[in-house]
Order: structure tokens, then C-alpha cells, then sequence
């Protein structure tokens, strides 16, 4: 096993035994084991997962800074920091709710005097977001243990039932909730920290704009109501258009939104309108 010093001239042991005083002969490989990603070796961010803000400093306890020609940092192979130092603290920091969650990987090439290239790279895994999924699934009966809801939502009015019959006519879909007859009725999920939601839902028309109420609440008594858009992906051959209603939501100051309905409206005839599935995704706080 190789050990070295903390300062640059001291001597270098392989085995405990006296190999070189010389920086130029201890091997590259050596110097690139002790490149130190300040934030993220030896932390618990490689199990719990990095939120947030990341400090993507890079240290070289081994080399004194006058020796270092250049300096290259890349997140997942894209250019963070370029100079002709190392980066200090909070100099290169990366908001790492921009990325996708799952896994990335943080890399160093150093150009040092007299000793040429060293570089070392770390995998890290991102957890900013939650996502919450709704099928729309109908009870399901368990024997022994009763009946299972499998509702995803915090609270609906009563005007509720599932249609799960002619998936054929639904681009196969065989877990819906409609609207029972010509009333207003809303489904109500929580989402603290909401960011951007999808509906997919099956109407006759695609213009549905004016029946469907999107909107947002901090304590479920007041609420506000979202822009969206809605995508026609197509019309079965049974005439049903499948559209996804999708939004985006915009940052607020101070506590954000925990609530999120979902309302149709009464309108002057009734209209069959089935929804097939919903999701959420949110930032983790």
C-alpha cells in the first residue's frame, strides 16, 4: 500500500519501505487518489441521495497551488469550471434540482508542472423530487384483510364512480373515474412543493378547457386557480380523444401551495368526461 506525507518533499514508503523524495517520481495514479471532491467523498450523500445545492470544489492537498496549470471540472460531461486554479469554497455551485434525479458524475483533469494530467471522476445520486402516481384504481378485495382502497386522493365530492367496462374504447385504459351526472365535482390530492403535474383524461371534444378547473391551495379553503395546457394525443375508434391537461408550477415566495383540485364543472348539458391517470411531482423539503 502507498502512503504519502502531507508535504510535497517528504519521503514516500511502499510496504514501510523508503522508495523517493522526488514529487516527479511518485506515480500519477498516486496523486490522483488523493484529489478530494470536498462535498462529496466520505459523506452520506451516496446513500441518502444530494439535494439542493452542490459545492462542486476539488482540493489537491499534494501539490502546491503555483504548480497547478490547469484545471477542468465537467457534471456529466459538460464543462462546470474552467481556470488555472482550483476552484475555492462556493466558487462553482451547482442547483442540482436542475437535473434529473437518479445518478451523475462529477469529474477533475488537473494539469500539474512536472507531472503532467491527473483526473478523477465521483458518481453521485440526485433525490430532489417526489412523485406521486394516481391510476385511478378502483377498491380492491383482499379476503381476510377487507376491502383495500387504492385512491390517491385526499379527498372528493360524491359524484364519483369507477368505469371500468369498454377499455377498448379508452386507448385500453381499464381504471377510469367519471362523473356521474351534471354536477360540479373535484378530486383533491396533497402536493407540498408541487412543480409540474400531467391528467390524462378521455372526452368526446377536445375543447374541454371550460369544464376542467385546475387550482392550487394552501389550506384548502382558498384557491387559485392554474393555467395549463391540454394535448390531444389522438381519437379512438370509438370517438374518444385522449388529452393530457399538463402544468407547470412557478416558484413562490414563501410557503408554497400543499393541495392541488381537480374540478368539473356543471355545464348545460351533461358531459361524459373519464380520467385515466394522474401524476405529481414535487420538490422534496
Amino acid at each position: 500500500m502507498v502512503t504519502v506525507d502531507g508535504a510535497l518533499n517528504t519521503p514516500v514508503y511502499v510496504d514501510e519501505v523508503l522508495v523517493c523524495h522526488s514529487k516527479a517520481a511518485i506515480p500519477v495514479s498516486v496523486y490522483e487518489q488523493f484529489i478530494e471532491f470536498a462535498t462529496l467523498e466520505g459523506s452520506h450523500h451516496g446513500i441518502m441521495g444530494m439535494r439542493g445545492m452542490l459545492d462542486a470544489r476539488v482540493r489537491l492537498p499534494l501539490v502546491d497551488p503555483e504548480e497547478i496549470e490547469s484545471v477542468e471540472i465537467r457534471l456529466d460531461d459538460a464543462p462546470v469550471y474552467n481556470g488555472a486554479r482550483l476552484p475555492g469554497a462556493g466558487e462553482v455551485m451547482i442547483d442540482t434540482r436542475s437535473l434529473s434525479d437518479g445518478r451523475h458524475e462529477l469529474a477533475a483533469r488537473i494539469v500539474v508542472e512536472g507531472i503532467g494530467i491527473v483526473e478523477k471522476s465521483v458518481g453521485f445520486v440526485t433525490r430532489n423530487y417526489w412523485i406521486l402516481h394516481d391510476p385511478f384504481e378502483p377498491p380492491k378485495e383482499t379476503g381476510w384483510f377487507g376491502t383495500l382502497d387504492r385512491s390517491r386522493t385526499s379527498e372528493q365530492s360524491d359524484g364519483w364512480q369507477y368505469s371500468l367496462e369498454r377499455s377498448e374504447e379508452f386507448w385500453g385504459d381499464s381504471d377510469r373515474k367519471v362523473r356521474i351526472g351534471n354536477t360540479t365535482e373535484h378530486l383533491i390530492w396533497e402536493t407540498p412543493s408541487l412543480r409540474d403535474y400531467s391528467i390524462t383524461l378521455y372526452a368526446k371534444r377536445p375543447d374541454i378547457s371550460e369544464t376542467i378547473d385546475v387550482a392550487v391551495s394552501f389550506d384548502g379553503g382558498t384557491w387559485e386557480s392554474l393555467p395549463y395546457t391540454v394535448t390531444d394525443m389522438g381519437r379512438s375508434s370509438h370517438g374518444w380523444h385522449r388529452l393530457v391537461i399538463e402544468g407547470t408550477i412557478s416558484t413562490w415566495t414563501g410557503e408554497s401551495p400543499r393541495l392541488l383540485r381537480v374540478q368539473l364543472r356543471k355545464s348545460e348539458a351533461y358531459e361524459e368526461i373519464h380520467l385515466g391517470e394522474a401524476e405529481f411531482r414535487g420538490l422534496n423539503e
